[in-house]
């Protein structure tokens, strides 16, 4: 009988992720997040202006066969607090850590297609699959030379964004 509520209580966090919201803190940030499902984890990152809510009905969808973590990112929705010493790519992992998730497939939209990809590229080993939305890279500036127009315009959109 101990040996059983032994596996039970090991068991439990696993069994426990009907549904789990909350603040965890990273750095200066207090990272809003939202934990729901069962199965292999998800996570999903909005675009930019948005927040976790933009994808609930993707969420729904994948909650009949996996664990769907969404989390607002730094400066949007209910993620407070600013730290510029901090890379998303860290932010992201201490989440997972801090929600005991050691491996995720990641999808991202726009902003949070870059922030997935910049996790992507510093941590595969726990990446499972990665979806971009209408992703930018990070870095092409540096490989791809710029036409003369897209030099006048680059410091407009780089104030912009």
């Amino acid at each position: 009988m101990l040996k059983w509520l032994a596996i039970f209580v090991l068991l439990l966090p696993v069994f426990s992720r009907a549904e789990n919201s909350g603040q965890i803190t990273v750095g200066g940030l207090s990272v809003h997040y939202k934990l729901q499902g069962h199965g292999s984890t998800v996570l999903i990152m909005h675009g930019g202006y948005l927040d976790l809510h933009s994808w609930d009905r993707e969420a729904a969808a994948l909650l009949k066969h996996h664990t769907v973590l969404r989390i607002d990112l730094p400066g949007h929705g209910k993620t407070l607090g600013s730290d510029t010493t901090i890379l998303i790519a860290e932010v992201i992992r201490m989440v997972l850590d801090s929600l005991h998730i050691h491996k995720t497939s990641l999808v991202g939209l726009s902003l949070g297609g870059v922030c997935a990809l910049e996790f992507a590229l510093a941590h595969p080993d726990r990446t499972d699959k990665l979806v971009l939305v209408s992703s930018g890279l990070s870095g092409w500036d540096k490989v791809i030379s710029l036409d003369k127009l897209s030099e006048h315009l680059m410091p407009y959109l780089i104030v912009l964004f």
